[in-house]
């Protein structure tokens, strides 16, 4: 499907940035199986390298081509504290959330420690959870028409 709509030949940039994910996954590995214990610095190195590129990949596969402008806004470049703080914020809701929602994996005494932190109670995280389960991706679709289709065509570059 990627070869027939950007051949390898005409967009290198696709390509290059789908193993720029493959390698950031492959980091990321060691967050959940590093024998080493990450530095904070380390871990928001990793988290940043894979949604960068991610979010990169997605431009791309959107447009096809981006200019050098587009590709530092998509990763991040000038807005890298909001995204530091965003990124910090999402992983510990990413870990509340997966604590809510798997409480049997954990004892007791931990779950109630952590829900003490969270911002709403696991309940009404399961119970949303549920509710929006069939809205999951609404979210970046918007955001990719509103980027792509909304700001960048060729009347309009960025």
């Amino acid at each position: 499907m990627i070869e027939e709509e950007f051949p390898r030949i005409n967009y290198p940039e696709v390509y290059q940035s789908l193993l720029a994910i493959h390698e950031a996954q492959t980091r990321s590995v060691q967050l959940i199986h590093s024998v080493e214990v990450l530095t904070e610095k380390e871990t928001l190195q990793i988290c940043m390298a894979k949604g960068g590129a991610s979010v990169l990949a997605n431009g791309y596969l959107v447009a096809g081509r981006l200019s050098k402008e587009q590709e530092f806004f998509l990763f991040g470049g000038q807005h890298i504290d909001v995204f530091q703080s965003l990124m910090r914020k999402s992983m510990d809701l990413f870990i509340m959330d997966a604590i809510a929602q798997n409480p049997d994996c954990y004892s007791k005494k931990f779950v109630v420690e952590m829900e003490n932190h969270s911002p709403f109670s696991f309940l009404y995280i399961q119970k949303k959870k549920k509710r929006f389960a069939p809205y999951n991706g609404l979210l970046l679709t918007a955001i990719r028409e509103i980027a792509f289709n909304g700001y960048v065509n060729d009347n309009n570059p960025i």
